[in-house]
């Protein structure tokens, strides 16, 4: 056999072993808290679904608001991993910090912006925790990240509008995170007893007590009343010696069912009221050739105190008496009395000054009831003025109404007067008792 012999050769190949790479990184760097972060790593020869862990120092895990500062970084199919996160934008001012990410031996840093914003902080002050009416208190707001110019809202309780000169409610500005308000407590006449300010705003609350050093004006007093006694007496003045349009307002209190005036200005048919008037017994304005009936009400004649109102339009106009069933009108007892007959047909009239109880200064039928409280207005008054002066059958100082600037004159028949001078409270027009004596002020009184 031949020896054959056979060489092989074998080539032997040693591969050489590929090892991974790893590059780490934030996006985006720097970032502002609230955004939204990641980070990438960028690898080679790393397989898929490689999870590689991360560590975050530098920061708290308060200071994201999505994701972990520990965890695992994913790696993809085309070598790539990343994680989200999101940086919490919290309200603590912690300055600028840097959070440095660690994986696979790998480092990356991100600046961190602290964009937040610390809360405001308010504390609401007095200079003064008592004040006396007539002074003022102060209100100090101390704030902290509060804007300038911001405007802050209070309201004050505890106390009426009228007791101060400013509103109860209004704003304090703010500068350099302080601010102010004045408020001006009034010395008015009204007896309230101490009283507390309270002054409130953005949840800060203030007491400040509020000392009452008004005097309250005397109470008012009606105990007397002028008695007339049917024949001659009468109450002669010099006011309203000029037709003008007028409300009169007065108390009356009779039993005699005689006809008999209140007032008039010269003679029955000169702007005269009167009450019971001929058979029918109706009270009734006489002026001129014009007149008006009213319904015959008890309250003429039953004894009992009555507050009467006259409204009286003296105008040529269309609204005049003489041309107009609004032209006059008669209220009792606060409620409107219905006419029954008018005849517009007459100019209204007077010649002299009102005289009260009679017709006419000299002569004439007088009043044979009690006469108080005469007040005389520029203008109509409206039924709620009227039920205000009436105030349930209870007099009261008409000169504290709103309607007291309209009052033209005023007498209240007794207080403080000494026979034969009644006193006018709004005019020099004092009246004179006529044909009367001192007894003849009476005390009877509604």
């Amino acid at each position: 056999m031949l020896g054959l012999k056979q060489s092989l050769s074998i080539r032997l190949t040693k591969q050489e072993s590929l090892q991974p790479t790893y590059v780490l990184e934030f996006i985006t760097d720097p970032s502002n808290e609230g955004d939204a972060i990641s980070i990438v790593m960028n690898t080679t020869n790393v397989a898929q679904g490689t999870l590689i862990p991360y560590t975050i120092t530098g920061i708290d895990q308060a200071d994201l608001s999505f994701g972990s500062l520990t965890g695992n970084i994913t790696i993809q199919s085309n070598g790539i991993g990343a994680v989200a996160l999101v940086l919490a934008n919290d309200t603590l001012t912690e300055g600028t910090e840097t959070a440095t990410v660690t994986a696979a031996g790998e480092q990356a840093s991100l600046t961190i912006n602290d964009t937040s914003t610390t809360p405001p902080t308010y504390a609401l002050s007095s200079d003064i925790s008592s004040v006396d009416e007539g002074n003022a208190v102060v209100f100090t707001m101390n704030t902290t990240n509060v804007a300038n110019g911001a405007q802050l809202p209070y309201a004050i309780t505890g106390i009426s509008a009228s007791d101060i000169t400013q509103a109860l409610s209004g704003n304090i500005t703010i500068n350099n995170n302080t601010g102010s308000v004045t408020i001006d407590v009034i010395a008015d006449v009204t007896t309230e007893g101490v009283e507390t300010m309270t002054m409130t705003s953005m949840a800060q609350v203030v007491n400040v007590t509020v000392n009452d050093t008004s005097i309250s004006p005397p109470s008012f007093s009606n105990t007397k009343s002028i008695l007339f006694d049917g024949i001659d007496d009468k109450i002669i003045t010099s006011a309203e010696a000029t037709m003008q349009s007028r409300s009169y307002s007065f108390w009356a209190k009779g039993t005699s069912t005689a006809m008999y005036p209140i007032f008039g200005h010269g003679d029955q048919n000169k702007g005269c009221f009167m009450l019971n008037y001929a058979g029918l017994k109706r009270p009734i304005l006489y002026s001129g050739g014009a007149y008006c009936f009213w319904d015959n009400i008890s309250e003429q004649t039953d004894g009992d105190w009555h507050h009467w109102v006259v409204w009286y339009n003296t105008g040529a106009g269309t609204g005049g008496f003489g041309h107009s069933t609004d032209g006059v009108k008669l209220y009792c007892d606060g409620a409107l009395v219905p006419i029954s007959n008018i005849n517009l047909y007459g100019t209204p009239s007077q010649n002299e000054p009102i005289t009260i109880g009679a017709w006419r200064q000299s002569g004439g039928t007088s009043a044979n009831c009690k006469i108080d409280y005469f007040t005389i207005y520029d203008r109509e008054l409206t039924l709620s003025e009227v039920q205000a002066i009436y105030n349930s059958g209870v007099p009261l100082d008409v000169t504290n109404l709103s309607t007291a600037t309209n009052i033209v004159e005023n007498w209240q028949f007794g207080e403080g007067d000494t026979y034969p001078t009644l006193s006018n409270s709004i005019t020099s027009n004092d009246g004179t008792m006529t044909n009367m004596l001192s007894s003849n002020i009476v005390t009877d009184a509604p």
